[in-house]
């Protein structure tokens, strides 16, 4: 559990000094004989003094901060390859072009202006 020196909700209300887990729907606030769910959409703000818990919030953040650099590099090295493959196939359109011209060098005058 975290000690949440302050949650703003919303609708402008707060808790403060209380022990929360947080869950993927939201923050879950823990007192002796009670445990209440608050989703997402209804925080608009936390606000942590305890030591432990600036640290492990700031090592929360970075967590998802690294696993979205390595999904967006990830995005990247797909793109460069999708890239390098249309890259090669345009060299070898070129190539070929350039084979065909060279093998019958009058096709190649077959494409000039006949009224230049």
């Amino acid at each position: 559990m975290l000690r949440a020196e302050r949650i703003v909700f919303t609708n402008g209300k707060e808790l403060t000094e209380c022990d929360i887990i947080l869950t993927e729907e939201g923050v879950a606030v823990v007192k002796d004989d009670q445990f209440t769910l608050i989703y997402h959409h209804s925080i608009q703000s936390l606000q942590f003094s305890d030591k432990v818990a600036i640290n492990f919030m700031r090592a929360r953040a970075l967590s998802h901060y690294l696993t979205d650099v390595n999904e967006v590099q990830d995005t990247l090295e797909d793109f460069d390859y999708a890239i390098k493959e249309l890259q090669e196939h345009l060299n070898l359109q070129v190539q070929q072009v350039e084979a065909d011209a060279t093998e019958d060098p009058d096709a190649a005058d077959n494409g000039k202006n006949p009224y230049a």
